[in-house]
């Protein structure tokens, strides 16, 4: 048996197909590097400002229960933890937290709708000067665990496992018999 070898054009379509595999290869990196890793650099800082948004908004929670049980004492017989409440309260704090988490506060507020403190803030993540990404926005939401608006002081006094002794119902006189 002779083998015989391979003509000058089966040579030159084997080089063309190794050619052709390295290209595309080459094709996939640049692609890789131009489109997904700026992709992901990105879903990375949406993570960051989601966190810092999160943050932000817990420590603003945190702040507003500590107002509200600092300030107690001063509530009156019928008033609602509620009207303890500052406008203000827990913005400071926000920002700090946010700005801990590379972010800055664009907005905070906090209410007592059905009852439960929340507080829901939007966090803004900037870019390094020179950078062509957008800045990364984000919400955070947090409850404070405690439903304000049914906490109250009543003008009653009751002893938590007392019960008052019953009194007794006096027994019926028997009627004589004639």
């Amino acid at each position: 048996m002779r083998l015989r070898s391979l003509g000058r054009h089966a040579r030159e379509a084997g080089a063309a197909v190794t050619g052709l595999v390295v290209v595309v290869c080459l094709a996939v990196m640049v692609l890789l590097f131009v489109v997904v890793l700026p992709i992901a650099g990105r879903t990375q800082m949406s993570d960051q400002a989601e966190g810092g948004a999160d943050a932000a908004a817990l420590a603003a929670a945190d702040r507003m229960r500590d107002v509200v049980l600092e300030r107690f004492d001063t509530l009156a017989a019928g008033g609602d933890l509620a009207g303890l409440l500052p406008p203000s309260v827990g913005i400071a704090e926000a920002a700090e937290y946010a700005d801990r988490n590379g972010g800055r506060l664009v907005s905070a507020a906090y209410g007592v709708d059905r009852g439960a403190g929340r507080v829901e803030v939007q966090v803004v993540r900037t870019n390094p000067p020179g950078s062509s990404r957008p800045e990364v926005r984000r919400n955070g939401t947090a409850e404070v665990g405690v439903v304000l608006a049914g906490c109250g002081i009543e003008d009653r006094r009751v002893i938590i496992g007392y019960e008052p002794v019953p009194t007794p119902t006096p027994t019926p006189t028997p009627t004589p018999e004639p």
